[in-house]
């Protein structure tokens, strides 16, 4: 069994008619895939950054159906704009230093970018996981 991850862009109305039991992609949202991807962004954003993940929040629950087989989490804002900041040499140098391969490499730019394409249109990013 496995865990698939997306990470999402949504405004308040559009997190409001969002329905969990279909995924993101399915809800034609801006998104990024990242099945089994389990860190979670605040993480990410303290590896990009080299700031402490304590200063970036929790996420927190928006959402769970079916004993938590599908959960929906908000990113601390702080987290989306400390992504969206994250430069073309900073991830060169991340990717870099982690050995990254094209593909990781790849989606760690459609993160950022899934941040910027936020911070621009005043939108939240948003996880969902499912079991």
């Amino acid at each position: 069994m496995g865990v698939l991850v997306e990470h999402f862009a949504a405004d308040a109305d559009e997190i409001a008619a969002f329905d969990p039991a279909s995924s993101p992609e399915e809800s034609g949202l801006a998104m990024v895939f990242c099945k089994g991807w389990l860190h979670g962004l605040p993480w990410l954003a303290a590896e990009l950054t080299g700031r402490d993940r304590s200063e970036f929040g929790e996420e927190k629950l928006v959402t769970a159906l079916a004993d938590g087989e599908v959960v929906v989490v908000a990113v601390p804002s702080e987290v989306t704009r400390a992504l969206a900041g994250v430069t073309e040499e900073r991830l060169a140098a991340y990717a870099d230093d982690e050995l990254l391969d094209e593909f990781e490499t790849s989606w760690h730019t459609a993160i950022r970018d899934l941040a910027r394409g936020a911070v621009a249109t005043d939108r939240d990013l948003y996880c969902w996981m499912c079991v």
